[in-house]
């Protein structure tokens, strides 16, 4: 690499290896490692299934005392689940037998 370099003042030394660094790529693997999958993943289930029992629970002793509100909530939440759910299957067969469009 070949630069000139215009200054209004004198110029002693020049560190080569603060341009180099500047300029050189970063190589390094930035990738967290397996263990770090791992421990996000327990972490990750820790929090969740807690939180989804005491969301459960709930809900359920709900239902069982027939409570109307969340009998309506319910259904509606299947519904469009199973909306959601038909037409993400169609869309996708759509797409394996047409590929195109």
């Amino acid at each position: 690499m070949h630069s000139l370099v215009y200054a209004s003042f004198p110029i002693e030394e020049i560190n080569e290896n603060a341009i180099n660094s500047f300029f050189s790529e970063d190589n390094k693997d930035d990738e967290p490692s397996l263990s770090i999958y791992i421990l996000r993943g327990v972490l990750f289930f820790s929090i969740l299934i807690p939180a989804l029992y005491f969301l459960f629970r709930p809900w359920w002793r709900a239902w069982r005392n027939q409570v109307r509100w969340v009998r309506i909530l319910t259904y509606v939440v299947l519904g469009i689940l199973s909306l959601v759910l038909l037409l993400s299957i169609f869309f996708a067969s759509v797409g394996v037998y047409n590929p195109g469009g």
